[in-house]
């Protein structure tokens, strides 16, 4: 199934798309990034955009055990493996089996009902009217502390270099079972990031956000908003989603292409 970010993706360029496909043999079915529900008899998710068209492609890839094989036509692109000149390239090593399989665990976000699974991160913040929020994080086995801020981000490795590195968090191997709760803009500039341990369930609750409700996000999307007295759990899942790759990622060179991770400054040091 193709996931197609139409913003980026132009009639003609995804003519050339399908039709390359069907000339190497692969059935090809269209949806939209913003209503990329699975379709039957589907074996893999093939995206075409950004980060943010493999973050909507894996609410479908969840629990159904399809890979996803991403091209970038987007900006930054942590997480899509091609650029689109080599999507030649990319569709001989699918038929001849020789993409590598890179397992990614997602965030568990607990609200009542249903958990919720995120890849990047799950951000609660304030809303509207913009004002301060009062957090209480309860890690397990750890004390209590609070947050008076913006709010915060709680992302795993592989998010870490999203909002979570804007607000200040570390850059974390994706390969590390952990996940990290970063503090937006707080007012304690002595309360910072913390990484924790994946197993360890950690419970955010909502002290006050000044008469007015907090927003919660998963992946960038509102998923529900959050009253005074309201709290959620994290933990990293044992679900997963797979992203093909040619190659083991080097993280250090995708930092250095992205991000100019280790160059030198201006004046040589």
């Amino acid at each position: 199934m193709l996931v197609v970010n139409y913003r980026r993706i132009d009639q003609v360029l995804l003519k050339m798309i399908t039709e390359e496909l069907r000339q190497k043999g692969i059935d090809s079915r269209l949806c939209s990034d913003e209503n990329p529900d699975r379709k039957p008899d589907v074996d893999i998710l093939m995206t075409f955009g950004g980060d943010g068209t493999v973050l909507r492609a894996v609410r479908t890839a969840i629990g159904q055990g399809l890979p996803i094989l991403s091209f970038r036509a987007g900006s930054v692109g942590f997480l899509t493996s091609f650029d689109m000149e080599h999507f030649t390239e990319a569709l001989d090593l699918l038929v001849r089996g020789q993409l590598i399989y890179d397992r990614r665990r997602l965030l568990e976000i607990g609200m009542g009902g249903s958990p919720y699974y995120v890849l990047n991160d799950c951000v609660i913040e304030r809303g509207t009217p913009s004002r301060t929020v009062s957090l209480q994080v309860k890690i397990e086995g750890f004390d209590s502390y609070h947050i008076a801020g913006d709010g915060v981000v709680v992302s795993t490795s592989t998010g870490s270099t999203a909002y979570s590195l804007a607000a200040g968090g570390p850059v974390i191997d994706p390969a590390a079972s952990v996940y990290c709760i970063t503090p937006i803009s707080p007012h304690n500039p002595y309360v910072g990031s913390m990484v924790v341990s994946g197993e360890k369930l950690s419970t955010i609750g909502v002290i006050s956000g000044k008469g007015y409700p907090v927003n919660v996000y998963g992946d960038g999307l509102c998923t529900r908003e959050l009253n005074s007295g309201d709290a959620l759990t994290v933990i990293l899942s044992e679900k997963g989603i797979v992203l093909l790759r040619k190659e083991p990622l080097d993280y250090v060179e995708v930092l250095r292409r992205k991000l100019a991770f280790g160059g030198r400054l201006k004046n040589g040091f």
